[in-house]
């Protein structure tokens, strides 16, 4: 039930986003992009949550995941506003 609940809306936002983003001429490559960066992101995120939780326990697992979102809060400041490039807007 649980990946059922994420799937849609996580397929939805990353296809718009795609989309939007990436143009007619480049949205399937934005949207292999964005699935390929989710994917690999799934294979270190536990192999690195493993390691921190062996050498320093769970709070070394909690800080790791903090600094991560931070860093990816960061990240994105550049975009917070930023909008597809349109006929409009140009």
């Amino acid at each position: 039930m649980i990946g059922f609940l994420l799937l849609g809306p996580d397929s939805l936002i990353s296809g718009t986003a795609a989309l939007d983003f990436g143009t007619s001429k480049g949205a399937s490559t934005a949207s292999g992009i964005i699935n390929g960066a989710g994917s690999v992101g799934a294979i270190v995120g536990g192999t690195l949550t493993g390691f921190f939780k062996e050498s320093w326990g769970w709070g070394g697992v909690f800080g790791f995941l903090s600094m991560l979102v931070f860093l990816a809060g960061l990240v994105m400041i550049p975009k917070w506003n930023a909008l597809p490039e349109t006929s409009n807007n140009k």
